[in-house]
């Protein structure tokens, strides 16, 4: 998952439980906004196969991430992940690969 202020975390299916109709799963921790900024929000989720690494767009720039490097970005469902490299923060896409 990957929130609007470049934040990735990376957690495994496993951990995201099968709720009953009408409830819901906290995914990634959010801040809430300060007066006059815009809240921030998921801006991208991807289901990536054990293996299988990742690509993150940002303008014309790309950001591959083997299953190595994705291990730095690994974490607990529910918190908020680690910053992204400085100039792939403004994600506009992701590739699965």
């Amino acid at each position: 998952m990957i929130g609007s202020g470049g934040h990735l975390l990376v957690f495994p299916i496993a951990e995201l439980p099968e709720m009953p109709r009408g409830k819901g799963n906290k995914l990634i921790a959010l801040p809430k906004a300060k007066p006059g900024e815009e809240q921030e929000r998921v801006s991208h989720l991807a289901v990536i196969h054990q293996g299988g690494g990742l690509v993150i767009i940002a303008g014309k720039r790309r950001y591959s991430l083997k299953p190595a490097d994705l291990d730095a970005f690994q974490g607990e469902r529910g918190r908020r992940g680690r910053l992204l490299p400085r100039g792939f923060q403004r994600v506009e896409g992701v590739e699965v690969g």
